[in-house]
């Protein structure tokens, strides 16, 4: 729920905050043209790798640190990057913060997926992610709307960090219990 809500908050702005960066229409299209093409082939990598090497916690919470951490990059990028360098720092952000974040998706809902005594039942628990996006997109629009796009990174970073703690508690505890359970 959490998860989902914190990146309700920024997410659908990107190309809002992008243009803010002072970035053009033709830098943002090409940014945006490239998170899906980045993402695919990067979540199959490193799940494969993660599996290999049996280190689902540690990819998760690697993946989940460097993602957050370039999202930083992103919104403060006039601060990091002179005028003429702010679209490849941006670019740069956005190709590792995409590169991370499915990867941490899909290593979630594995754990989800072996923490639950029926695998069918998925579908209800993945509803409270979808449910935490759309309750908080439209109070986040609010909030964005009379304090400005710094809170939404704000109320990003806070829901990033209460995540990760929790995944860090709870992610190895049901990984445990999925193997022990199968008997491996």
């Amino acid at each position: 729920f959490l998860f989902f809500a914190s990146n309700a908050a920024i997410l659908p702005f990107l190309n809002i905050l992008f243009r803010q960066a002072g970035l053009t229409a033709a830098q943002i299209g090409v940014i945006a043209a490239l998170r899906p093409w980045l993402s695919a082939p990067s979540a199959y990598a490193w799940g494969a790798l993660a599996d290999r090497l049996s280190l689902h916690r540690t990819f998760f919470i690697v993946s989940f640190i460097i993602c957050v951490a370039s999202r930083a990059i992103v919104s403060v990028p006039q601060l990091l990057f002179p005028p003429e360098l702010t679209f490849w720092g941006v670019m740069f952000a956005i190709v590792v913060s995409e590169m991370m974040f499915n990867p941490g998706m899909i290593l979630v809902d594995a754990a989800v997926v072996a923490s639950l005594e029926d695998f069918r039942t998925y579908g209800r628990v993945r509803m409270w992610g979808s449910a935490g996006w759309g309750v908080s997109a439209s109070i986040i629009g609010t909030i964005i709307d009379r304090y400005g796009y710094w809170a939404a990174w704000g109320i990003h970073w806070a829901g990033s960090t209460v995540t990760l703690i929790v995944g860090i508690l709870v992610v190895p505890f049901q990984l445990l219990r999925m193997t022990q359970r199968r008997g491996t």
